[in-house]
């Protein structure tokens, strides 16, 4: 990355271009010879089985829900054998290495997992060819209208035979031509340059839609000392009114929830780019720390991902569960969701120790940053915050 002299105390930084026909290439190559392995199984009369990715990146616990409803589709159209080969495989697609395990659909429904993930594989090779790009929305209404149809009756399908697809061909879902609809917002002292030329002001009252992971961004220009990113948009939306951004000097960001990809991705680049914390405000609640998780750790959906979307420096601020209590919050009872996500936190092997003292506040009742937000006017902005930070 290129840093440009500052200017009226704002930085620029031009981000690298990256020939996208150069990573194009090997990746067409690699689908094409992984279907032509399914094509030469199914002529000489095998049943079709395909090496997939085993991924070590995270513990499988790690997360158990995330934006992108990446679903693993072995408990609906398939199913996954724990075969691992210690040597080479011959004609597989260039995934050769050790440490996988089967895709086999000799078993059960396992003809209608090889039909989706080679009508994916398909579209993925045109999308490639063209150089276009296609939302994972719009890909599960053209499933839902062809003649698999009948076996697609929600998104989840689609995005988890997406994700199946590339976690065999080892790369991003992006990076097949998938994309997830605009969702997350930004907004604050920051001006984005996308590499159409395009120029995107995040000043703009109300905050910016978060841009897609292509175009990709050429470069951008801040003065801001730190990011702070808020789960929900209702709380995003209440900082803007308090002028929060020009307050604290800060970029706001929200996935209005579960983030997405380009979310993610997006936060990832800001701090690399910008060299400043990061910050992220939750409920206190199991799916808001879940959701912290997902940010700093990672994904175990998209585990083959997180090289490139997980933040591990931002800086968790609260709400922390053990401050309901002292901040005299409303608590609200868990719920059996609650609680079965709470169990399945505490699992966790990276979570640190304060994190595990604050699961089990968790069990007191939980707390909504809505309630801290409405303490007093200003509240989080002119003494949370900056206390916090």
């Amino acid at each position: 990355m290129e840093k440009t002299p500052p200017q009226d105390n704002k930085r620029v930084i031009n981000i690298p271009v990256t020939s996208i026909s150069v990573n194009r290439k090997p990746l067409i190559d690699r689908l094409e010879n992984l279907v032509l392995v399914v094509i030469r199984q199914i002529t000489t009369g095998q049943l079709p089985k395909i090496d997939n990715l085993c991924s070590n990146t995270m513990p499988e616990e790690s997360v158990e829900c995330d934006g992108d409803n990446g679903d693993d589709l072995s408990d609906v159209t398939a199913t996954y054998t724990e075969e691992i080969h210690s040597g080479e495989i011959g004609e597989d697609g260039g995934i050769n290495q050790e440490g996988r395990c089967v895709v086999d659909f000799s078993h059960k429904r396992g003809k209608i997992k090889l039909a989706l993930m080679m009508t994916v594989a398909a579209k993925a090779h045109k999308l490639l060819i063209a150089d276009e790009y296609q939302t994972k929305r719009s890909m599960y209404y053209e499933l839902k209208g062809g003649p698999l149809g009948r076996f697609i009756d929600q998104q989840s399908i689609t995005d988890g035979t997406i994700n199946n697809v590339a976690k065999m061909l080892e790369c991003n879902t992006w990076e097949l031509g998938f994309i997830t609809t605009a969702k997350g917002l930004v907004s604050g002292d920051l001006q984005l340059t996308l590499q159409t030329g395009e120029t995107l002001n995040c000043e703009t009252p109300g905050g910016v839609l978060i841009p897609q992971i292509n175009p990709p961004i050429a470069s951008l220009k801040s003065s801001a000392s730190s990011i702070i990113v808020i789960e929900k948009d209702a709380v995003f939306q209440r900082l803007l009114e308090e002028d929060c951004t020009h307050k604290m000097n800060c970029i706001l960001v929200t996935g209005k929830g579960y983030p997405d990809a380009a979310t993610r991705k997006f936060v990832k680049m800001l701090i690399e780019c910008l060299a400043i914390q990061a910050y992220i405000l939750v409920d206190a609640d199991p799916h808001g720390i879940d959701i912290m998780c997902v940010y700093k750790y990672g994904s175990s959906a998209l585990s083959w991902e997180n090289k490139k979307l997980a933040c591990p420096t931002i800086k968790w601020i609260g709400i922390y569960p053990s401050e309901v209590t002292k901040l005299r919050l409303q608590k609200i009872p868990l719920t059996d969701a609650d609680l079965i996500k709470l169990r399945g936190l505490k699992r966790r092997r990276y979570l640190d120790n304060h994190l595990r003292e604050e699961l089990n506040y968790l069990y007191n009742g939980k707390a909504e940053i809505e309630e801290i937000a409405e303490i007093s006017l200003s509240f989080l902005t002119s003494l949370y915050f900056p206390t916090k930070m």
